[in-house]
């Protein structure tokens, strides 16, 4: 029997708690590599609010504004802001929707992905440097990658 799934369990509760601290120490890293002061004078630097737009439109292509602000439970006021400060820094182009010329698509620009790359090689060298030598990442990915899928 599986008693990782049954919360009655102390495995069960054993499960739930290193969840719990693997939440913890995912919120705790985030913010210390939001926290890393970009030294690539190539990077668009972004506001928070522009980088979680950012990304979104850059997963979700062709997305409407009320779409982002559906998808990450903000105002479409917020979102019209981030999308504006994008826009001007020529990070964000819109499109006229196909099915309503009236609606707009979203997309990421040339400029928004060579920026986000650069942002991520830097990212990757300052977890390169803290990670012990030897581990490897791929299991964090697959890991991480199975509980954003599982938030949405």
């Amino acid at each position: 029997m599986d008693t990782t799934s049954n919360p009655d369990s102390p495995a069960g509760d054993d499960r739930i708690e290193r969840l719990g601290r693997l939440a913890d120490l995912v919120l705790r890293t985030a913010r210390k590599i939001e926290a890393h002061r970009l030294q690539d004078p190539r990077i668009t630097p972004l506001t928070a609010l522009e980088s979680m737009v950012l990304r979104h439109v850059d997963d979700h292509p062709g997305t409407s504004p009320a779409r982002v602000a559906e998808e990450l439970v903000m105002k479409v006021s917020n979102v019209s802001a981030g999308l504006r400060g994008l826009e001007q820094k020529g990070l964000i182009a819109k499109a006229p929707a196909p099915h309503d010329a009236r609606q707009v698509q979203l997309f990421v620009t040339a400029a928004a992905r060579e920026s986000t790359a650069r942002v991520r090689a830097e990212w990757g060298r300052l977890l390169d440097a803290a990670l012990s030598p030897g581990a490897e990442a791929s299991e964090a990915i697959r890991v991480l990658t199975d509980l954003e899928a599982g938030l949405d």
